[in-house]
């Protein structure tokens, strides 16, 4: 088994189906470390599509999802069974049986189950790879009703993302809007009939970090088409500030909208003046919670007076500034100290080091026509170089088969040499050195003497 760890395309000199064979005979004995060692065998035996395909033909599937149904003390076993069903995601999450998903949902499910959170995860994943099995095993229920779940509080952010990635691609929706049902994530702020507890706060604000999450996220629109398709939905949240509910019900409501339009109530300062007052309180309306309520109402106020830029045109500022910013990248490579120039031009461009020019770095080779090269003292040096000489002699329109550039196929690997091609007679064009070199240039004079001929 060290061997076959070690070296998987082992395998490949054996009969994966006699191994898978033998394993699948030893899941179903008595001793649990020989079951754990099958499954070892089992996961070590899948590479690729077609032993995958194998194992479910010959039904082992049923006897992982045995194993991951037995009793918790077995946790060897039960870790090897879900270490199979990862295997099998790994290498084709289309081919993982409904029987080995619904295994994994009732361990999400399970509370006080030890291997919880790896299901949890194991189902998260799989629902990004394989949604419909998912889907069809009632998984993403769990997912949704994990994200409240105070003991889930780490995962639940992983948790929610996945299902608002899920729900942004048009494809999926059909399959589980009907499940993610908003009500669902607001209930511990609108069922005013749980007990007063730990519990209950904790389910406040997993409720409340995840609707910001969802109007906050980068998919923003499908945060708002969740909030919002259910009439029962934000708008329900919004008449809870109306509803005869607590304060502190009251609070947590208007510091989760506070949140979603990035304002911070100060909601410490008020609780902590009107439990000190009694007969200020009484007298002054804006104490309490009205004061977070008038708070948040100035600063949406505010923010509806300045009007947000329009994004759909380009503005002349937007294409002044990019100019600015060209202009400031190209005077910083102008600025470029001797030491860098010359290792950029002698080793890193490699130009100098052969005529091989599949092996130029031709990235380095724009930079450096772009950049630095611009400068008349380093047009200068690079010209008592062969620079020049052998990027041009490449660029020559030549039939003969030396493998330069007129003899390249059109293809698109051989497009992005256009570039330096460009930049190179552009720079050449625009300064004296540059056109005295063009001048005796014998290849080049001749290559415009043929084409002024040939018009």
């Amino acid at each position: 088994m060290q061997e076959m760890k070690k070296d998987p395309m082992l395998l490949e000199m054996f009969a994966v189906e006699r191994i898978q064979n033998c394993a699948r005979g030893l899941m179903s004995d008595t001793d649990t470390s020989v079951r754990t060692a099958a499954l070892r065998v089992l996961r070590y035996s899948m590479i690729n599509c077609a032993s995958t395909a194998q194992a479910i033909k010959l039904g082992v599937h049923l006897f992982v999802s045995r194993s991951m149904e037995r009793d918790a003390k077995l946790v060897g076993e039960r870790i090897q069974a879900l270490k199979v069903v990862r295997r099998l995601m790994d290498i084709d999450a289309s081919q993982v049986p409904t029987s080995v998903v619904r295994s994994v949902v009732a361990i999400a499910n399970h509370k006080e189950d030890n291997l919880r959170r790896v299901a949890l995860e194991t189902l998260r994943e799989l629902a990004i790879a394989n949604v419909s099995v998912v889907m069809q095993c009632n998984g993403i229920k769990t997912l949704v009703d994990c994200i409240l779940d105070p003991t889930c509080q780490d995962l639940a952010d992983a948790l929610l993302m996945t299902i608002m990635y899920l729900i942004n691609e048009p494809a999926n929706r059909n399959l589980i809007h009907s499940f993610v049902n908003v009500q669902v994530l607001l209930a511990p702020l609108t069922d005013t009939d749980t007990p007063a507890g730990t519990e209950r706060r904790q389910r406040w604000t997993a409720s409340r970090n995840a609707i910001v999450m969802m109007m906050r996220s980068w998919t923003v629109y499908t945060g708002i088409l969740i909030m919002t398709a259910n009439p029962q939905g934000l708008r329900s949240l919004v008449r809870m500030l109306e509803q005869p509910v607590g304060d502190d019900v009251k609070k947590v409501v208007l510091a989760t909208i506070c949140d979603i339009f990035y304002t911070h109530a100060p909601l410490d300062k008020v609780g902590a003046s009107s439990s000190s007052g009694g007969l200020v309180t009484r007298q002054n309306p804006l104490a309490g919670g009205a004061a977070n309520g008038v708070h948040l109402a100035s600063e949406l106020l505010r923010g509806t007076n300045r009007p947000l830029h329009n994004f759909s045109m380009q503005s002349p500022r937007d294409s002044a500034r990019e100019m600015l910013v060209y202009d400031l990248k190209v005077h910083l490579d102008n600025q470029m100290d001797d030491h860098t120039f010359r290792d950029l031009l002698m080793h890193k461009s490699r130009v100098l080091s052969g005529k091989d020019w599949f092996r130029w770095n031709w990235d380095i080779i724009s930079e450096l026509l772009e950049g630095p090269l611009t400068n008349p003292v380093r047009l200068s040096e690079a010209m008592k170089t062969k620079f020049f000489k052998r990027v041009s002699g490449f660029f020559r329109c030549d039939n003969s088969d030396k493998g330069y550039f007129a003899g390249l196929p059109w293809t698109p690997d051989y497009v992005p040499y256009l570039r330096p091609a460009c930049q190179m007679y552009t720079l050449l064009l625009n300064h004296p050195e540059g056109i005295a070199f063009l001048k005796t240039d014998r290849r080049y004079v001749m290559l415009l003497s043929s084409l002024i001929f040939h018009i």
